[in-house]
């Protein structure tokens, strides 16, 4: 009871975060599929460990894989209970995120400026790079690498003598849940560090380089950890590549360009670099107006610029035919903004200047109400787009059964083909990258969609050019039209349109 008295702040608070975190993310507490859903229940847990998880280095995902096998629990059951621990996560990582900044900033007491920063913590962890997070089956395990890397980062901030061997253990478990999430580490961890060494510029410097060094140990390590798994369970590994400066530097423009410029195709182009000029700007003009270090500016830029270049590090050593970047692999990119905007209040004091303050205001909630408007829309989409799939999956069976009874055969394979321009996205749905992409637009996909939603068993084979020739070639369907089924014998040819 005590304990509930002299904490009660903090446990409302937790709350708070947690029932807002609900509801905006509910339509993930449905059932729900991305891509790699259909292949599990194609595949099995033990199956997909074996193809996914363990080649990938990532054994606890595969560990929740194994316990839900040994458990016998449904795809539907298993997705439910970590999208349960995914919300429960994200909700304990903007709660850190708020807990730490309150501490530096010393605004306990003040309830308005609290609340600014927690309205500032919600959009760092909700935003579009953390929302694909929440599509796979194994988000609760992608979360708590994040909340783990939260949690490493604000290390930075405690006073214990053994914080660098907390900070190490936090992150490398958080990179081992999944890599793509520990590249918030570095700038979150750089902007405690400059709030903690504001007059000891010296100090500042050393203990960036210790937060770059621990960052680049831990992806050694998870490379590392991730081969031995490969060569216990005698399993390919995935290939990595020593790159050229030529490639590594044509590797940064392209990725540099679509991340920053394009913000990943998901958003109009140049809209992420015009907010983030904004705040760059409102930052610039309180340091030159009343004269605060310029090194200030040098810190900035130098926080930014990891915050937007970290994710494409880890493609760097991948072979150019096996490069891409999601959203989920660029977390400090969607968490860049309220980075910036806690750097800004941590460095100078925003009181100075009403308009600029209230203009920060402004900003920070009107990028809070989009990522909850985004993270909204977004489910909205995938739930939408996981029902069209549902329903052409079933019009396909029926074609298909109504085949096999009028010339009494079992069709037992499939071949997918691509029309002239096929569409990854149904007409009408925006273009969220992972969480609206078309299943059936899938060619590894498109049995597992019909496993899952048909309980048709068809095993999955090449194209014969003959077919493409014959068939589809100069076709340009914009909608699912029985002319893309050709059946031949005991196989069904599909042509995605």
């Amino acid at each position: 009871m005590n304990f509930l008295k002299n904490k009660k702040k903090e446990i409302f608070t937790i709350l708070a975060i947690l029932i807002f975190s609900c509801i905006i993310s509910s339509n993930y507490l449905k059932m729900h599929y991305a891509q790699d859903t259909y292949s599990l229940v194609e595949l099995g847990y033990k199956v997909y460990n074996e193809l996914a998880f363990l080649p990938a280095g990532r054994p606890i995902s595969a560990l929740t894989y194994c316990i839900a096998d040994f458990l016998h629990l449904s795809v539907k059951t298993h997705v439910f209970i970590l999208t349960c621990f995914s919300i429960l996560f994200l909700s304990l990582s903007v709660y850190i995120i708020y807990r730490t900044m309150v501490k530096i900033l010393k605004i306990e007491k003040d309830n308005i400026k609290s609340f600014w920063v927690l309205i500032i913590s919600f959009f760092t962890i909700f935003n579009f790079c953390t929302n694909e997070l929440l599509i796979f089956v194994e988000s609760g395990v992608m979360t708590l690498g994040l909340l783990l890397s939260i949690v490493s980062a604000c290390m930075w901030a405690s006073d214990n003598k053994n914080r660098y061997v907390y900070m190490f253990i936090y992150a490398l478990i958080g990179v081992i849940c999944y890599q793509g999430v520990l590249n918030i580490y570095v700038p979150l961890s750089l902007i405690i560090i400059v709030a903690k060494n504001k007059e000891n510029i010296k100090k500042a410097f050393k203990e960036a380089f210790v937060t770059l060094f621990i960052y680049g140990i831990e992806l050694i390590l998870s490379r590392v950890i991730g081969n031995l798994i490969n060569l216990i369970f005698s399993i390919e590994s995935r290939a990595a590549i020593i790159p050229s400066i030529t490639r590594i530097l044509s590797t940064y423009v392209k990725y540099f360009k679509f991340l920053v410029i394009d913000t990943l195709d998901i958003f109009p182009h140049g809209v992420y670099l015009g907010i983030m000029g904004i705040i760059f700007i409102i930052y610039l003009i309180y340091v030159l107006k009343y004269k605060y270090p310029k090194i200030y500016i040098f810190y900035y830029v130098s926080i930014f610029l990891s915050a937007i270049l970290l994710p494409i590090l880890p493609v760097v050593i991948q072979a150019e035919d096996a490069q891409y970047i999601e959203a989920r692999m660029a977390i400090s990119l969607g968490a860049s903004a309220g980075l910036m905007i806690l750097y800004m209040m941590i460095t100078v004091d925003v009181e100075k200047s009403l308009i600029l303050k209230n203009v920060n205001i402004i900003i920070s909630v009107i990028i809070f109400t989009l990522s909850c408007q985004y993270v909204i829309q977004a489910s909205d989409e995938l739930i939408a787009t996981n029902l069209i799939d549902r329903n052409i999956a079933i019009l396909i069976d029926d074609k298909i059964s109504d085949y096999e009874k009028e010339n009494n055969v079992k069709i037992n394979n499939i071949a997918v083909d691509f029309d002239e321009n096929p569409n990854y996205y149904y007409h009408g749905s925006r273009t969220y990258r992972c969480v609206s992409y078309r299943s059936l637009a899938t060619d590894w996909e498109v049995a597992n969609v019909l496993k899952t939603f048909a309980g048709r068993n068809l095993n999955k084979i090449e194209l014969p050019e003959e077919i493409h020739e014959k068939y589809f070639k100069g076709k340009d369907w914009n909608y699912y039209d029985e002319e893309q089924l050709v059946f031949i014998g005991d196989t069904v040819y599909l042509c995605v349109y």
